[in-house]
């Protein structure tokens, strides 16, 4: 049995540049009316991060609340401190992008 008796989750991730935040959104819309219960969004900058929230805003505007994941490609600590980032720092991005990702009925 596939899934052990647990529920089983169609997921899809778009090919977009996040930081574009309308393609991304027309993308996730076109995945999730093609049955996609939730889709997974590439975050590898601080632009893509920033898009994340008007993302969610177009979805919602469009009535689609499918669920959005992030898949996080920060670079790493070296290059962080290069950057003069923290790792700090990006765990903050990613706690935003959680918070501003879930969908809550009603807003």
């Amino acid at each position: 049995m596939v899934g052990g008796g647990a529920p089983i989750v169609v997921q899809s991730m778009t090919n977009t540049d996040t930081a574009d935040a309308v393609a991304t959104a027309r993308q996730v819309q076109q995945l999730a009316a093609a049955g996609s219960e939730l889709v997974r969004i590439t975050v590898n900058n601080e632009e893509s991060a920033a898009q994340v929230a008007a993302i969610r805003e177009k979805l919602d505007a469009m009535g689609c609340s499918v669920p959005l994941v992030g898949d996080f490609h920060f670079i790493e600590e070296s290059q962080c401190q290069q950057n003069g980032e923290s790792h700090y720092q990006q765990r903050m991005i990613h706690r935003k992008f959680r918070n501003l990702s879930q969908h809550k009925p009603g807003n």
